[in-house]
């Protein structure tokens, strides 16, 4: 059979190619010949002009490039978490050496409630006095006891069990006291000192007009007065809120009428006991009337602020140890056995004087401050539990804190008892004395409680700024997790940092310069007009500026670029369009990148970013890995296919070389034309013998 069809090929002049090379016939006759065909070692052929050869396509896929996005700015949404629920509790010293440092808190109460007490916070507000300790049931005794032959819970029948409680009537304007003849003696201040109750308890005057607004011949001293037989002067509200109630509307209506409470509460006379126990009495209230779910001031997980105001020191004293101690039985227990009139002298900042009255033995009997604080750092943990997060407390002592203030504070007294007036206009000296005194023991509380606790001066001109030293703290401590805020690193170009305040409503208010403060990474909102009108669902929008690209325009890769040919610098703007650099406007040195064009640097805008896209390794490396090495008996040929239907050109030998199974194009300007749409052929073909 194969010798017929070799006649047949030699007979019709058909010549055999094997792999693009002529084969060797045996004559050049028609006789008989041996014909040896060349067969490829590999396993699949494909037929072609030139013959039997094996192929291999490789697409030109570059490793897709990388980009580095350069923000020029960050920036930080804090969203504004008000903590809303603020409880304010005023002890208030209400003994008879108090007027004047009562009147100056009444002129600066509107004012504090006009800036801090409004429905932004909801705020609550109460008042309780510095003997409200006398509720504690040891001093039983002590008030069913007479004096001049009249009890005393008839001279104050607000004393009793409920006294350190807020009920209407007690705690919500004037303590309520007789205004009689007959104790005038032992009550001098209150007949015949700056209060002379005679005057109000019989004037036509009723309810608390003329104590919010005295007429040209009356003062709030005189007209802020509850006596027994002119009771009239009481909010009716003991616990004050800034939130209204169901169908009400916090109008100026009705914002006015809260200022006004406000300040006949805090107006709590003169006519309390002399025995100033602002440590105990906030103790008593902590037992009777925050056990009780009707009184109850403080809420869970409230900021709580708790400013005493007293002309004198604290004195609560251990009354059952002292009790003990002296062998009294309770009904003739009086808070008066503490003390004693042969005090020590004193020097304060220079000024030398001596107590008319102090506590015998202090170091006895007195309960430690430190005691004090571990009662009421108990009572808020207790009451914390199972709060979303914990409350907090601070403390402001308006006390007396300098010799200077303790002098004019003692000379106001020595004053009012040398002016006493009765009705007749006649002057009435009572007996000198001098009890007001350093507030050490409000101050060393103070001290304990720190988390931004005060001490104030009682003997400023305007307490004004006292309270705004209060309400400031008090903003500072609701809102300090977004007014107060840690940026992601130092701003570069502090002066174009914007901050804006994005409303619930929609609408937005950007701050400007003077409104905050910046300290390194650290910003604060110092305006507090601003603080104080935030709402729950703002926030606060910080822009600024990560890096300064005036000073500093260089932007460093995290490789180095290797095709420089295919690097893009472009600047991303904040109005979404972009702007390619030339080359002209930036040079490449290993990796970083420098802009050069100052003009382009200077007008970035803060939200504008600058992106590098470059290839992270040699893109045209063109080297391709081969099913095999070609063995010592086959030719490789390369062709590149440029784009579909284009003619595949094929390389010379010097423009490539092949190592084992690796083909390796050299022609570096070659390579530099190669497209992603390219095509490289390897084939393989055996060689002619």
């Amino acid at each position: 059979m194969d010798r017929m069809r070799n006649s047949k090929l030699c007979s019709s002049g058909y010549v055999l190619v094997a792999f693009a090379a002529v084969a060797l016939l045996a004559g050049s006759g028609c006789g008989k010949k041996e014909s040896f065909a060349i067969r490829p070692a590999q396993e699949k052929f494909k037929a072609a002009d030139e013959g039997l050869k094996e192929t291999q396509s490789f697409p030109w896929t570059p490793p897709p490039p990388q980009t580095e996005k350069f923000d020029l700015t960050e920036e930080q949404s804090v969203p504004v978490t008000v903590n809303p629920q603020v409880d304010l509790l005023l002890v208030e010293d209400n003994s008879s050496s108090m007027d004047p440092s009562q009147e100056k808190l009444r002129r600066a109460l509107t004012g504090f409630a006009r800036k801090y007490m409004t429905s932004n916070l909801d705020l609550r507000a109460a008042v309780i006095t510095t003997d409200a300790f006398l509720a504690s049931p040891i001093f039983t005794g002590y008030l069913n006891s007479t004096s001049r032959g009249i009890r005393r819970n008839q001279i104050f029948p607000s004393y009793g069990s409920n006294y350190a409680k807020l009920l209407p009537g007690i705690h919500d304007g004037p303590i309520t006291t007789m205004c009689d003849k007959r104790i005038a003696d032992i009550f001098g201040d209150f007949y015949y000192g700056y209060t002379q109750c005679w005057r109000r308890d019989a004037s036509p005057n009723r309810g608390p007009e003329h104590c919010l607004h005295p007429s040209r011949n009356e003062s709030s001293i005189t007209e802020c007065v509850n006596t027994v037989n002119n009771d009239t002067i009481h909010s009716g509200q003991p616990i004050l809120s800034t939130i209204p109630g169901q169908g009400e509307t916090a109008d100026e209506a009705w914002t006015q009428k809260l200022i006004d409470n406000f300040i006949i509460n805090a107006s709590v006379s003169t006519s309390g006991s002399g025995y100033e126990r602002g440590l105990g009495s906030l103790t008593q209230f902590l037992r009777d009337n925050e056990k009780d779910p009707q009184t109850r001031f403080f809420r869970p997980g409230s900021q709580r602020v708790i400013v005493f105001l007293s002309d004198e020191d604290d004195q609560t004293v251990d009354d059952q140890k002292l009790m003990q101690a002296k062998g009294i039985p309770a009904e003739k227990y009086s808070p008066k056995l503490a003390y004693t009139d042969q005090c020590r002298a004193k020097t304060v900042d220079g000024y030398s004087y001596t107590l008319s009255s102090c506590i015998a033995d202090p170091k006895t009997y007195l309960i430690p401050v430190a005691a004090i604080k571990g009662e009421l750092d108990q009572f808020f943990a207790e009451l914390d539990k199972g709060a979303k997060e914990p409350g907090s407390y601070f403390v402001a002592a308006i006390v007396a804190q300098d010799g200077e203030t303790i002098a004019q504070l003692q000379q106001a007294a020595l004053e009012m008892r040398a002016n006493g007036m009765d009705e007749q206009g006649r002057n009435v000296p009572l007996k000198p004395s001098a009890d007001q005194d350093r507030g050490r023991r409000y101050m060393k509380l103070v001290e304990a409680v720190q988390s931004g606790s005060m001490s104030l001066d009682i003997g400023a001109q305007d307490y004004n700024e006292i309270l705004a030293n209060i309400g400031r703290t008090i903003l500072k401590k609701t809102t300090k997790k977004f007014t107060e805020v840690s940026l992601g690193r130092a701003p570069a170009d502090p002066e174009r940092m914007v901050v804006v305040i994005t409303h619930a409503d929609g609408t937005s208010t950007t701050l400007g310069a003077g409104q905050y403060a910046l300290d390194g990474a650290h910003l604060k909102i110092t305006d507090e007009a601003v603080v104080q009108a935030l709402k729950p669902q703002d926030k606060i929008q910080i822009t600024y500026r990560t890096r300064s690209v005036q000073d500093d325009s260089k932007f460093k890769l995290p490789k180095v670029p290797t095709d420089l040919s295919q690097l893009v610098v472009q600047v991303n703007r904040a109005d979404n369009t972009s702007t390619r650099l030339k080359p002209r406007q930036y040079r490449v040195d290993g990796d970083t990148v420098t802009i050069t064009d100052k003009e382009l640097l200077n007008g970035l805008g803060p939200n504008d970013h600058i992106s590098v896209t470059y290839g992270t390794q040699p893109i045209r490396q063109g080297q391709f890995p081969l099913k095999r090495a070609p063995t010592s008996a086959e030719q490789v040929n390369v062709l590149i296919t440029h784009g579909p239907g284009s003619s595949p050109t094929k390389l010379r030998r010097d423009q490539f070389r092949v190592d084992g199974n690796v083909l390796t194009i050299t022609d570096e300007s070659l390579k530099q034309t190669l497209q992603p749409s390219d095509r490289v052929v390897i084939e393989y073909q055996p060689r002619v013998k």
